[in-house]
């Protein structure tokens, strides 16, 4: 009987798989199909064999008992197997199904991880339990990734001379380089993945590089924390990244310890003495960002100067004399913006992993580029689409005439200035690729990407932090965007719907039909048995 049941079951499978084909050839079911297919011939092929050699029959009886044993031997090494897998190592993976991949760690942060040259001890005097618990589960992943991450929880009630010897407050946790001694201090505020990267990272680094802010023309304020315009933002995430950022006027000199100077937003055209001190600033080994928005006139209907330009023609630079505009499409009307995005980058290391990404620039002029640098090396960094229009004359802005597209436009360059060749051996010690230039100068035609208001929008943020970090020799600069959830659809074409509706009808009775075949042939075994 059993024998007869696999025919049938064949059967159901050939005529099944032989509709699910015909249905779904076009579709992704299309396989499976025709897996039911040689299915339903195997079974059939089995019950004819049978049925054809009917001698054969005791043989694969008297077999029964050696198969029956043979496969309980193969189960338990499945079992033994799995038990030593689960007990080991790879027995640890975990699985993220989210789509930002919420609960994984960044590939940067899995970098770090891997590259760290000595163990870092974490001490936690964290009582408040929500936080106690966030803590915990972020550096479990960290410990999962690495056994260098040495955790230790504290109750700083039971032990408050260790709270004091470690300079600690309650719910503070302490990232320690046990051979320098250094240590950051993190608060409740910074428990997550980006900050306590960045902490791991600054223990390592054993000199602070110090960036400063041009003030005296109107710039943000780096201590700003109430206005858009403020750099209040900007100078957090850099002193997130183990920097030290002041502000500078230019009267007073150029300090010894600056690393990079940013002129960032001046909302007056510079001084020619201003731009002598800068010049000399660059030729001896310096690091200069300009990040100039148009200025307009009293009237507001064009550009004027900024006084920029005798610096940035020594480098083959110039601002263009016109406001960038993008044209936006909105139910087949054109809808002129001032906020223009940057969708496209160069290979260069600044830029090369925003590829796919958007920057904006709430008020932008272009960065144009009228020959090759006599003095430097010269590239573009951030380009606009194509649907973008450069506006002279801004009275033509309240005329709502259409503006004729004709981007894209490069919206920042980088110029690197050589330094006098070395020896080969010299340069082969050269760890950073910013390391072989004598001097580098940045140029963006807009600064509000930077400022309270802008730098979290988009990618802006990235695009901000990734100039200091090239400029100040450390491309690997870790730079984490916060992960947040999205939501997750499966997005399905005509062809595959349509294998979800015929696998509804077809798939559901085939099951329901061999499921009663199966129930019917173990009460008729049973009977026959009774009999």
């Amino acid at each position: 009987m059993k024998t007869r049941l696999l025919g049938i079951y064949g059967i159901i499978f050939v005529i099944f798989g032989a509709l699910a084909a015909f249905f779904f050839h076009q579709t992704f079911l299309a396989p499976a199909a025709y897996v039911e297919i040689i299915i339903g011939l195997i079974l059939v092929g089995v019950y004819l064999f049978y049925y054809l050699g009917e001698a054969t029959k005791n043989f694969w009886r008297k077999r029964d008992v050696f198969f029956g044993i043979l496969g309980g031997f193969f189960l338990l090494l499945i079992l033994v197997g799995v038990n030593v897998i689960a007990h080991s190592k790879w027995g640890e993976q975990k699985w993220d199904l989210t789509t930002n991949k919420i609960h994984s760690l960044s590939p940067e942060s899995i970098e770090t991880l891997d590259k760290l040259p000595i163990s870092i001890d974490v001490v936690s005097f964290v009582a408040e339990p929500r936080a106690k618990s966030l803590f915990k589960n972020l550096i479990d992943k960290y410990q999962f990734q690495s056994e260098k991450i040495k955790f230790q929880q504290i109750d700083p009630d039971r032990d408050p001379e260790q709270l004091e010897l470690l300079g600690a407050q309650v719910d503070q946790v302490v990232l320690m380089n046990p051979e320098s001694g250094k240590t950051i201090n993190l608060g409740t505020d910074q428990f997550n993945e980006q900050d306590l990267t960045t902490a791991l990272r600054r223990l390592l680094i054993d000199e602070v590089k110090k960036v400063y802010f041009l003030s005296g023309r109107g710039e943000g304020s780096i201590n700003d924390d109430k206005s858009s315009k403020g750099l209040f933002i900007a100078k957090l995430l850099l002193e997130r990244e183990g920097y030290q950022v002041g502000e500078l006027d230019l009267s007073q000199g150029i300090p010894n310890d600056a690393a990079v100077i940013a002129a960032w937003g001046s909302q007056s055209p510079i001084s020619e003495f201003e731009i002598q001190i800068l010049e000399k600033y660059l030729e001896n080994s310096g690091k200069l960002v300009i990040a100039q928005d148009p200025l307009l006139s009293a009237a507001k209907d064009r550009i004027i100067p900024s006084g920029w330009a005798p610096l940035l023609k020594k480098y083959g630079l110039q601002f263009g004399d016109a406001v960038l505009i993008q044209n936006l499409q909105f139910q087949s009307q054109n809808i002129p913006s001032a906020s223009v995005l940057g969708v496209s980058y160069t290979d260069q290391d600044i830029v090369k992993d925003l590829q796919g990404n958007l920057t904006q620039f709430p008020f932008a002029q272009a960065v144009e580029s009228f020959g090759a640098s006599p003095i430097g090396e010269q590239k573009a960094l951030v380009l606009t689409a194509e649907t973008v229009a450069a506006v002279k004359d801004l009275k033509v802005l309240s005329q709502k005439k259409e503006l004729k597209n004709s981007g894209p436009y490069a919206l920042g360059r980088i110029v690197n200035i050589a330094a006098p060749s070395t020896s080969k051996d010299s340069a082969d010690e050269i760890e950073s690729p910013s390391a072989k230039w004598k001097s580098q100068l940045v140029v963006f035609g807009d600064s509000e990407f930077g400022n309270n208001q802008q730098i979290q929008n988009a990618y802006n943020r990235d695009l901000f932090l990734n100039i200091f970090a090239y400029l100040l020799g450390e491309p690997d600069s870790i730079l984490i965007r916060p992960k947040s959830w999205q939501t997750s659809t499966l997005q399905m074409s005509d062809g595959q719907k349509r294998g979800v509706y015929f696998a509804s009808i077809f798939l559901v009775p085939q099951f329901i039909i061999l499921l009663g075949l199966a129930i019917w042939a173990m009460r008729r075994g049973r009977k026959e048995g009774e009999i």
